[in-house]
């Protein structure tokens, strides 16, 4: 068997930081609702009933892996998911 590179170490690590964001039953209900289109800020927060700061941190950790794109509209900040088929993964096991 072969050592392991560098890139094999990093490769490793962006998996690893995908599944940490996506362990949290809030990170997960965020990415299904976003299935829906675009939501503000506010919107997802009232609508999952989550914590301006637990929804801050939670888009945060979901932006970072690529897998929620923000934009800001007139002051107001917008997200969307970059995940093509998400419902379709969350149904999976039902």
């Amino acid at each position: 068997m072969r050592a392991l590179t560098p890139a094999d170490h990093q490769w490793a690590d962006e998996r690893a930081n995908l599944l940490r964001a996506l362990a949290h039953p809030h990170r997960l209900e965020i990415l299904l609702w976003l299935t829906k289109g675009e939501k503000s800020f506010r919107d997802l927060a009232l609508a999952l009933g989550i914590s301006d700061r637990s929804m801050s941190y939670s888009l945060t950790e979901l932006c970072a892996c690529n897998l929620v794109l923000k934009s800001r509209v007139e002051g107001c900040t917008y997200y969307t998911s970059n995940v093509p088929d998400f419902d379709v993964f969350w149904h999976a096991g039902k």
